[in-house]
């Protein structure tokens, strides 16, 4: 009997968000993933601000499952955001995505304990939104 171990994975997994800001208050943003033993990574670039940074970091987390999900799912972003809730920061994504004849409207959410983990939080929302999808479709 194969164990859960040995079957492929029916969902990304997020590794890890790298920021790189520039002297002229721009920044990149590249989100790494894991699909199937494969990193695949996705970049984005904006403005280096707390808004710039949640939305770079969702871009960059679309970027990297567009690289995966190419001609199976189309998915946008319709907008990213930070609450506090409970003394802690929730960060929310909504993403509309199209699969085969289905149309989506997705919310996917990340708690983070600090807001230094915003722009991790963002590109696990948007992945959070999108993974059952992704994986109802691509395996």
């Amino acid at each position: 009997m194969a164990s859960s171990t040995d079957q492929p994975r029916g969902r990304l997994r997020f590794l890890e968000v790298v920021f790189e800001p520039r002297p002229d208050g721009r920044a990149k943003v590249s989100v790494r993933m894991e699909w199937r033993g494969r990193e695949i990574q996705g970049d984005a670039e904006g403005i280096a601000t707390r808004e710039g940074d949640l939305r770079m970091g969702a871009q960059a987390s679309l970027a990297t499952i567009h690289k995966v999900a190419a001609g199976v799912v189309e998915a946008e972003l319709v907008g990213v955001k930070a609450v506090r809730a409970f003394d802690a920061w929730v960060v929310i994504a909504s993403v509309r995505a199209r699969a085969g004849e289905g149309e989506y409207r997705l919310l996917g959410a990340k708690a983070c304990d600090d807001e230094g983990e915003l722009m991790r939080g963002s590109a696990i929302a948007v992945l959070d939104a999108l993974n059952r999808v992704l994986e109802k479709v691509l395996t």
